[in-house]
């Protein structure tokens, strides 16, 4: 007569391969909560039923888990030509195409959000004046210390509106004369998004961005970002 152990698995270790099993398994069937979101753009507001349902569709078949509407211009950027205008943001025939839109979305299983705007500021044709987007101005003055500081400040440039209010007033120490200042922020404007980016992925991906101290080398997911990270001060 023979006899065979037979021994069963410790409990770590079959819990580790419990664990690499769903991992793997996330990887060949992701959830709904880890597939892709497309950043649908509805270019000027131009589009149709018949072009709802094939995106929508397109997206599924593709593996995405939902979409982002944004409801916006923009294409006449980089010398492209203009889209014609559709239906006007938030009119009866655009919540029509929205409430398609919604249909759609349901049918095929797809998750849905939507930019509450037309455009990059919010507005439109309902809002009343008072309540439209404003633009932040300032004037700065310069005083030493430290000493009380008592005195009218300059009322900063402003279109001659009657929405003009006073809001704030900020202190903050400055480099004292013949202290070396601090570098600047390299792209400020760009990252602020006050002024357009004058370049895309893409063009970044000619070579590695490099530092004072540090080396990024691109990667089609992450060029611009190590980018504007490379020129932090």
């Amino acid at each position: 007569m023979s006899l065979s152990a037979v021994g069963r698995p410790e409990p770590a270790a079959r819990t580790e391969a419990l664990a690499a099993d769903a991992l793997s398994a996330g990887f060949e069937m992701p959830p709904d909560s880890a597939k892709l979101r497309a950043y649908w753009w509805w270019l000027n507001g131009n589009v149709t039923r018949e072009s709802i349902t094939r995106d929508l569709e397109q997206m599924k078949a593709k593996g995405f888990g939902g979409a982002i509407l944004c409801d916006a211009g923009g294409a006449e950027q980089f010398d492209n030509g203009t889209v014609p205008h559709g239906p006007t943001f938030f009119s009866p025939e655009w919540r029509a195409l929205y409430r398609q839109t919604l249909h759609e979305a349901d049918r095929l299983g797809l998750e849905l959000s939507l930019n509450i705007l037309s455009g990059w500021n919010v507005g439109g044709p309902t809002p009343p004046a008072a309540d439209a987007v404003k633009q932040f101005v300032w004037s700065e003055t310069t005083a030493r210390g430290p000493a009380a500081y008592s005195a009218v400040l300059p009322e900063p440039k402003h279109a001659d509106d009657p929405f003009y209010r006073d809001a704030v007033v900020i202190a903050f120490p400055v480099p004292a004369p013949g202290r070396p200042p601090h570098a600047p922020i390299q792209h400020l404007a760009e990252k602020a998004m006050i002024e357009a980016l004058h370049f895309s992925a893409s063009n970044l991906c000619s070579a590695a961005v490099t530092t004072r101290s540090h080396s990024y080398p691109c990667s089609p997911a992450a060029s611009w970002k190590a980018a504007l990270r490379a020129t932090d001060s």
